[in-house]
């Protein structure tokens, strides 16, 4: 949020692009989590689409209809199809949608065959992609935009490869080392870590953003694995907010942060926005998605899915 709020975020996080390339991190981890044994006992890929469908739809949408409505976005964006008319962004009304897009060609490759890959493989996807993000920033300037746009769509596919096969294979090292998570203060050090990287990483830096997302992310994922903070309640909220604000912030910021006053109040009322957006349609919608169409995949024992994951 605060990357894309020019008048006072850029500024003191020049490097929030990174927050992207740590999501695909985490969400390697969770899917494979989540999902890998369910697949392996039988977990078919419509159900596990179905699934995750359930899980993106309603604050995709919701961001979407606020794009559509304040700048004119497309109606394809409704089910994340790119505005092929556009000269440049993906989602001109509402540009980080494209990274959900590639997060769900990421499903699409797990649910059809990428569960099974060996630490090897994935460790193969990771090396290539990372070549391939290098290659492509040497020859096509700063990554952190890279995916957003109709000419960087390699570079969005190098970062989701990187990002998602690490964070299965993280989940992999996870599974075989099995070490003990125990709850400590020490777990607050890893987001306060996360904003410091953010600060000291340029904008157009290279060589910081890649040695960021190549070593600094996945070890602070790593962390946050074995270290759980004590504030459960108050964990918990900020996991509910992100993905309603993600959704929704870029359309509402364009349209009112026009000074530093309403700048300021932005970045204080959204966090808050997204909590309430969490609450009261989000999970409501989820709910209701759920009892409507995993009935009709024959997903009736699996609604928790597109619940909690």
């Amino acid at each position: 949020m605060a990357f894309h709020e020019t008048w006072i975020g850029q500024r003191f996080f020049p490097g929030g692009y990174l927050a992207v390339d740590l999501f695909f991190l985490i969400s390697g981890f969770v899917i494979a989590h989540a999902y890998g044994a369910r697949m392996a006992d039988g977990l078919g890929p419509r159900r596990f689409l179905f699934a995750r469908g359930i899980r993106l739809w309603p604050m995709l949408t919701l961001g979407a209809t606020l794009g559509i409505v304040l700048h004119g976005g497309h109606a394809g964006s409704l089910l994340l199809v790119p505005n092929w008319r556009s000269p440049a962004n993906l989602f001109p009304a509402n540009p980080p949608l494209w990274s959900l897009l590639f997060e769900v060609l990421a499903y699409l490759a797990f649910a059809f065959g990428g569960w099974r890959l060996s630490p090897r493989m994935l460790g193969a996807i990771a090396a290539t992609s990372l070549a391939a993000l290098t290659g492509l920033e040497l020859r096509q300037g700063p990554l952190f935009d890279f995916g957003a746009h109709w000419h960087t769509t390699a570079g969005g596919a190098a970062r989701i490869g990187f990002g998602f096969a690490v964070g299965m294979l993280l989940y992999r090292a996870w599974q075989w080392q099995a070490p003990r998570r125990r709850q400590t203060w020490l777990a607050w050090l890893l987001p306060a870590a996360l904003l410091l990287l953010m600060a000291v990483v340029e904008k157009d830096a290279s060589w910081s953003g890649l040695a960021a997302i190549a070593l600094v992310l996945p070890a602070l994922t790593w962390l946050a694995v074995i270290w759980e903070v004590p504030q459960a309640s108050a964990a918990r909220r900020l996991g509910a907010l992100s993905y309603p604000l993600y959704c929704v912030h870029v359309p509402l910021l364009a349209t009112i942060a026009n000074d530093m006053a309403s700048a300021v109040l932005m970045l204080i009322t959204l966090p808050l926005l997204a909590l309430a957006l969490d609450r009261f349609i989000d999970r409501p919608a989820r709910a209701a998605l759920s009892r409507w169409l995993a009935h009709d995949a024959g997903l009736a024992d699996q609604t928790r899915i597109g619940i909690s994951t």
